[in-house]
């Protein structure tokens, strides 16, 4: 599927969405940057979701992966780890939580960025701005991870992914 996603021609003023599986997309710019959100693919027998990954992580050659929150299918260890070995150029970014994950797996800090939210980067052709998706004080109510939606603004368009809200 990947080489399907980099071989896709963008036109200029659009945007192409790769839906992987589950909250799982690939975004490709018309300059052909590719973003990564919560990638997810390593099969997990005890999910619900027992479906065969479209790709393997050593194929996900990206520019950017961002993670929504710390679970296991939006910021699953054994992906990130294997995006971080084979794809040394890609930049990992999060929450505060997915930036130890990135760590705690072996990308190094200059490759990782825990992002604030309300606070608007710009990166290769398209700025993003982090937003809490699910209240800080209800996440800390319920013992949960933090939990970050983003919306990629590429000047012409603007995408709005909310992760679980």
């Amino acid at each position: 599927m990947i080489e399907r996603i980099r071989l896709t021609s963008i036109s200029a003023k659009e945007l192409g969405i790769f839906w992987i599986w589950q909250n799982s997309y690939v975004l490709k710019t018309p300059d052909g940057t590719l973003v990564a959100i919560d990638p997810h693919l390593v099969k997990n027998p005890n999910s619900e979701y027992v479906g065969e990954p479209p790709m393997r992580p050593e194929e996900m050659h990206v520019d950017y992966v961002f993670c929504t929150h710390d679970h296991w299918d939006h910021a699953d260890p054994q992906t990130l780890q294997v995006i971080g070995k084979h794809s040394p150029k890609t930049l990992f970014l999060g929450t505060p939580e997915c930036y130890q994950r990135f760590l705690s797996v072996g990308i190094p800090p200059e490759r990782a960025r825990s992002l604030d939210p309300g606070v608007s980067i710009t990166l290769k052709g398209f700025k993003v701005v982090s937003l809490y998706s699910i209240l800080p004080e209800v996440t800390k109510a319920l013992k949960q991870t933090t939990h970050y939606s983003y919306v990629f603004d590429l000047g012409f368009v603007r995408l709005y992914d909310f992760g679980d809200s």
